[in-house]
């Protein structure tokens, strides 16, 4: 399984992409160890719940929506990508063989873990889902709100996006 993902599914988004306007595809990948209280996708958590893809059927498929959808963003969600790091890192790599592909990475790590695990990425949203630090997700023209406080993003140079898991425009 070093060179397959257990990918659950691929869609079109224009709310996990962080800006007013752009439409991605997310992808979700099972597998994470967080183990966050009150997660929101729970089923994810265990990857061998999940048939793997050859990274190269992946990156296919992802190219395919990525042109049917007329976009060049993709964002990484699960479960926790970089649960899967050398594999993502993997398809990441051959994207942008392929064009000129962007990501942006949902992770539980906090940033100083997760820019050590992978590259390539131009935002990258990290923090774990607290429960106490809860606030109703949403999207406007004006900002981003993430479903918790202590969430943040980054861009790819590592700056600081976010104030109190909010994220404007």
């Amino acid at each position: 399984m070093d060179n397959s993902l257990p990918v659950v599914s691929a869609k079109m988004t224009f709310m996990d992409w962080p800006s007013p306007d752009d439409a991605a595809v997310i992808v979700y990948i099972a597998g994470c160890k967080h183990n966050c209280k009150n997660c929101q996708s729970p089923d994810l958590q265990n990857p061998s719940d999940f048939p793997y893809s050859d990274i190269d059927h992946v990156v296919d498929i992802l190219i395919k929506y990525c042109k049917k959808y007329r976009t060049n963003k993709v964002v990484l969600s699960g479960g926790d990508p970089l649960y899967h790091n050398k594999q993502v890192q993997m398809m990441i790599d051959q994207m942008k063989k392929n064009g000129d592909y962007h990501f942006c990475i949902y992770t539980g790590f906090e940033f100083e873990e997760a820019r050590n695990l992978i590259s390539g990425y131009d935002f990258i949203k990290t923090g774990v889902f607290d429960d106490d630090q809860y606030q109703e997700s949403e999207k406007t023209d004006e900002h981003m709100v993430l479903a918790s406080k202590n969430q943040k993003f980054y861009n790819s140079k590592g700056k600081l996006l976010t104030k109190n898991g909010i994220l404007k425009f």
